[in-house]
């Protein structure tokens, strides 16, 4: 290996500008490191390949770099599904150790990825010299000093090879036994005994290197001082040999690449969310492991990743990788739920608005109202569906007469007004359906998911409020975090948050957006009850696409209106017609299907009385 990295020639790498080469390189390692696909990673790596090869960078050169890093490639390959025992698709296990289809699949990502980031570096390294290297960096901004120091700690990186090669061989050929396979009594040690022995070996080797790394430094450290590499401290402007210039062929080369790796993007894209769009949520396609993931934050919201990977039985990698897939991807938030019914003087409606001409400027109103939590476009009954909670009679009041006759074009307003809340699963069902065609069960049935349906009313002091509405930003975070923005200290935070999570007024858990789930059709139904028959709460429960309910009066006079989330369009209407009409006395007096979900939240608005619980 000669004492550079820098391979002289003519190709068109060479020939290209080398801040065209960085984007190509910083491009290519962004790509590697973002996507997971075993495929993109390979497709990049033969594309690397491809251009040292028509550049004709000599394969020695090429082959060096695979043996630098088959060591590192086989470690990781190797161990990888030793240490990330995640996936459900087992293809053997012997005791603790399981090889799944998944494991298997990201370590060999993972063994692709190594070779086409090392790659990515060297189509730079090996096309651009020295000089040329330096005069790219300086001209992106990068100070001199910094851009030659990177440069010149490259160009020396084969030196020290060099010289570890020509120590060991010398101390070789003075008796020294590197491989440790043996004792002094010509026995075989074991590898444990040998890797010790070996490390013992190489010291001196090591520090032999060192010692003449650091003269080597102080030399070309003196030589870069005689050089005037510190005149400009005293004012003198720095000029330079190389002069850097984009050709015409520069920017083609800069503009393919930019298509390149957008269309990369594009097609990644496409490939990991479906390109399907459906009740114009963008439908994401997500693992059993991720639904695993949803099912146990939905028993407990603030769970550590390790308590979550031990639930699910894979590693805390496992875990933290879905957690952030799905929260990133507008899947899965953590924030506290809680019936507002149980807290007092809060009231709870359901509105019904129907809007004439363009309804963007109703809806950005509705959105904008704290009061309002739930909105929603809808098709039937209603064009706009919302759902608001309001402290006291008299702000429900307002809100009704006021706040919502001023919305533009609205012609008809109904009101569904709630006087008990009957069920509210938070999509835990849906979670539960889409492990059950997986061949996997959930952590939480539907009855445990529904929160402060049964218990005493508690009227709650602004503090309690506060807190709760605080963790609506973030469900997982901190108590000190928490007692920062509140003023007060982490303790009283984690007191406030114990009770109202012990007076079963608030859970912190998973919820989900289940058109982003699977395509799944929403639809409220509002339904009457005739006398002398009642609609049990129980019968509800036993309808798994019923995921909440509620008791009150309105919309036609309808009794209870509930909410349906089905697979499709024919399974939502066999619900509607074999399990719901099909109850005693049961008659449907309101209807409106959810085209999309614009709004969810479960602020509450601050009382200005009442205290039960207390710090």
């Amino acid at each position: 290996m000669d004492a550079d990295l820098y391979v002289p020639g003519d190709g068109w790498l060479h020939r290209t500008d080398p801040r065209v080469k960085f984007l190509i390189s910083i491009v290519m390692l962004a790509l590697c490191l973002v996507w997971r696909n075993w495929a993109f990673i390979l497709g990049i790596l033969i594309l690397e390949h491809v251009m040292l090869a028509t550049d004709r960078v000599p394969a020695e050169r090429i082959g060096w770099v695979w043996k630098i890093l088959a060591v590192l490639i086989v470690f990781i390959v190797v161990l990888w599904p030793v240490f990330d025992q995640s996936g459900t698709h087992v293809l053997w296990q012997w005791g603790w150790l399981r090889l799944t289809q998944e494991n298997l699949l990201m370590a060999a990502v993972m063994g692709l990825r190594i070779p086409a980031l090392g790659f990515a570096c060297f189509i730079t390294l090996f096309t651009t010299s020295q000089t040329k290297l330096v005069r790219g960096l300086t001209s992106l901004g990068v100070p001199y000093k910094a851009g030659l120091t990177l440069a010149t700690a490259l160009r020396y990186i084969p030196v020290f090879f060099s010289i570890f090669q020509s120590v060991s061989e010398a101390q070789r050929a003075r008796g020294l036994d590197l491989s440790g396979k043996v004792n002094a009594a010509g026995k075989k040690r074991n590898i444990f005994v040998r890797l010790v022995d070996r490390f013992k070996s190489y010291l001196p080797i090591i520090i032999a290197v060192l010692i003449r790394a650091y003269k080597m430094s102080q030399s070309v450290g003196w030589a870069m001082e005689s050089r005037g590499l510190n005149l400009n401290r005293n004012g003198v402007k720095r000029t330079y040999r190389v002069n850097l210039t984009m050709s015409i062929a520069d920017w083609i080369i800069l503009v393919i690449a930019i298509a390149a790796a957008a269309g990369s993007v594009w097609l990644m894209t496409w490939l990991s969310y479906g390109g399907v769009m459906t009740q114009d949520e963008e439908r994401t396609t997500i693992t059993a492991r991720d639904l695993k993931v949803v099912s146990a934050l939905q028993c407990n919201g603030r769970m550590t990743m390790q308590a979550l990977a031990d639930k699910i039985g894979i590693s805390v990698y496992a875990a933290t990788e879905s957690y952030k897939r799905l929260t990133e991807a507008g899947i899965m938030t953590i924030v506290p739920v809680c019936n507002p019914l149980s807290l007092g003087n809060y009231s709870q409606v359901l509105v019904g608005l129907r809007i004439n001409g363009n309804r963007n400027e109703a809806l950005a109103m509705l959105k904008a109202m704290p009061q309002v939590t739930y909105v929603v476009c809808a098709l039937g009954d209603a064009d706009i569906i919302a759902e608001a909670v309001v402290y006291s009679s008299e702000g429900m009041d307002h809100f009704l007469k006021y706040d919502l006759r001023a919305l533009p074009g609205l012609t008809r307003l109904q009101v569904f007004s709630c006087g008990r809340l009957v069920l509210d699963d938070h999509n835990v069902s849906v979670v539960n359906r889409l492990l059950a065609e997986r061949g996997e069960t959930g952590f939480m049935t539907k009855r445990e998911a529904s929160v402060g349906t049964d218990i005493p009313v508690h009227r709650l002091d602004s503090r309690f409020v506060h807190t709760f509405n605080e963790l609506q930003k973030d469900g997982r975070a901190s108590y000190a975090t928490l007692g920062e923005h509140l003023g007060v200290t982490h303790t009283a935070i984690r007191g406030r948050v114990k009770k109202l999570e012990d007076s079963g007024v608030m859970r912190i858990m998973a919820t989900v957006s289940p058109m982003r789930l699977g395509g799944f059709r929403q639809a409220f139904l509002g339904i009457g009850v005739k006398p002398p028959y009642r609609l049990d709460a129980e019968q509800l429960l036993e309808i798994d696409e019923v995921t909440y309910a509620m008791s009150g009066v309105g919309l036609n006079g309808a009794d209870y209106l509930i909410e349906i989330i089905a697979g499709d369009d024919e399974d939502l209407w066999r619900v509607v017609d074999e399990s719901i009409r099909s109850l005693p006395g049961v008659d449907q007096t309101w209807w409106a299907s959810t085209v999309s979900v614009e709004k969810e939240s479960y602020w509450l608005e601050p009382p200005q009385d009442g205290v039960l619980l207390d710090d």
